[in-house]
């Protein structure tokens, strides 16, 4: 797959602040559902990896639950301003958002409004059932 910014693909998970291949160097190969053509690869993470990501995750939340209310919310407006601009990651964290009501009030209906837009913008981008992990 050719990007203007070959940065933009990264074919390592973010695992404790840092993008890492999986511990036994393995991989799995990422194709466009569409038309088949090989995207790239990912890391075939484990066990191991996962509680690292988890531990990792688990130890950052309480930094990011105690941060200024304010930072949160430029956080969210910034997630919704690009959520609206139709950028499906943002549309998609700020469903899962009010999904879970983390920054904003729990509100199931807009949480669907948020992931059914999600889908529409980019249903090429959902994996089959042989690709997802």
């Amino acid at each position: 797959m050719k990007l203007k910014d070959p940065l933009l693909l990264r074919q390592l998970c973010f695992i404790d602040g840092g993008w890492a291949p999986a511990d036994d160097g393995g991989t799995l190969s990422v194709s466009n559902p569409a038309t088949s053509e090989k995207l790239g690869l990912i890391p075939n993470m484990g066990a191991a990896e996962c509680r690292r990501a988890i531990s990792s995750a688990a130890a950052a939340l309480p930094a990011w639950a105690d941060d200024v209310a304010d930072c949160r919310n430029h956080s969210v407006s910034s997630c919704r301003r690009l959520a609206e601009q139709g950028v499906v990651f943002a549309q998609y964290n700020l469903g899962a958002m009010y999904d879970g009501g983390k920054g904003v009030p729990l509100d199931y209906d807009e949480a669907a409004r948020w992931l059914r837009l999600r889908i529409e913008c980019a249903p090429a981008q959902f994996p089959t059932s042989s690709q997802r992990l």
